[in-house]
């Protein structure tokens, strides 16, 4: 089985794409993950970086390229195809919720879009990451000790943003199924 734990976001991105599109060369994955597109809104990679990406996975077996063929009025382009263990990786990175509250912003919001884009139901890994987050829901908030402490702003940024979070997966899923108790 190929490592995956040493992978990048952006290889992340990238090896996701290959699994819902099918092979593709570096410049059309790089144009999906601009900035201007909804994945760069969550999670913007540029070309150099994808085309690292590309050799990262080709070296730990998820991918493996084509060969060359011939660019259309431009040069020649190297296409890449997600293996069965990149299939795989895929199938188990998207479905694990994340391990902390500061990786919500980019990998949950990237496997979400990523998921959704791909016409995929993110119901179960909503619930999961709720799950995952239920001890922080328990707990007592941390008792800041006020303004002048030195971990008085990371304790309230902390207890807000678990908050928001919390918030906004409720909402994602009851979006998804009306009258579902939140």
């Amino acid at each position: 089985m190929a490592a995956t734990a040493d992978l990048s976001l952006n290889a992340w991105a990238v090896l996701t794409l290959l699994v819902d599109d099918g092979p593709s060369h570096g410049f059309a994955i790089s144009q999906t993950l601009g900035k201007g597109t909804v994945i760069g809104q969550v999670w913007a990679v540029p070309r150099p970086l994808v085309y690292r990406a590309l050799d990262q996975l080709a070296g730990a077996g998820l991918a493996r390229p084509d060969p060359q063929e011939p660019g259309s009025g431009g040069p020649s382009r190297r296409p890449f195809r997600v293996t069965p263990a990149g299939r795989k990786a895929v199938r188990r990175w998207r479905a694990e919720p994340v391990g902390h509250l500061r990786d919500v912003r980019a990998e949950l919001m990237l496997k979400l879009v990523l998921s959704e884009r791909a016409g995929r139901d993110i119901t179960p890994l909503l619930e999961a990451q709720l799950d995952q987050f239920a001890p922080l829901r328990a707990a007592d908030p941390p008792r800041p000790a006020g303004p002048g402490d030195a971990g008085h702003v990371v304790a309230v940024w902390r207890q807000e943003l678990a908050e928001a979070v919390d918030r906004s997966l409720r909402m994602l899923l009851a979006e998804r199924a009306p009258g579902r108790p939140t």
